[in-house]
């Protein structure tokens, strides 16, 4: 047990210690809750930009896209959707800087790379070219976009070939039951 005068420089040491660590402590929680705060702004835009998205209203929702990457630039569902809208301006330039932008803060974003290898089609690239980010993305979300590639008409013109129906295997035509083929 500390007593007289000997234990203040002891107890103060400790005290001055426990206080920093405190004081640390509060500001991990401040920041904490000031990236929280920021990335609501940013999906409040996010959501701006849908409901834009959704009336056809592309440019408008480029900006609020935009606008919600400047609050939060890590935002790569916000990346992704602002792809989208170039792509439906016909800026697939643009739209491909944006989920390469993408694919590079998250690389488990399965709609940045399926886009990606839609974009390099609508771009003309090599078959080899589309198909890597479209395999990327049938292996980390195999059900949605395997069924996706079956009817998306950005990717008409590689359909059926050999090396999209083997990253793509559902793309094959299903018999229908009850139905003969004649």
């Amino acid at each position: 047990m500390l007593s007289g005068f000997a234990g203040i420089p002891i107890l103060e040491a400790l005290s001055n210690k426990l206080m920093q660590q405190l004081r640390q402590d509060i500001e991990r929680i401040e920041d904490s809750v000031d990236k929280l705060k920021v990335r609501r702004a940013s999906d409040d835009l996010v959501r701006l930009g849908e409901f834009h998205m959704s009336q056809q209203n592309y440019k408008t929702a480029i900006q609020f896209f935009s606008e919600a990457l400047r609050a939060d630039s890590t935002n790569d569902f916000a990346l992704t959707r602002r792809a989208y809208a170039w792509k439906r301006l016909d800026s697939i330039q643009n739209a491909l800087e944006d989920v390469t932008k993408a694919t590079k803060l998250n690389p488990e974003n399965a709609r940045a790379w399926y886009n990606m290898g839609c974009y390099f089609n609508l771009m003309g690239r090599p078959l080899n070219e589309v198909l890597e980010p479209l395999q990327r993305a049938a292996k980390l979300s195999p059900q949605i976009y395997n069924e996706i590639a079956i009817h998306d008409p950005d990717l008409e013109s590689i359909r059926d070939r050999t090396e999209f129906k083997t990253v793509f295997p559902n793309s094959l035509p299903q018999p229908i039951p009850g139905v003969s083929e004649t």
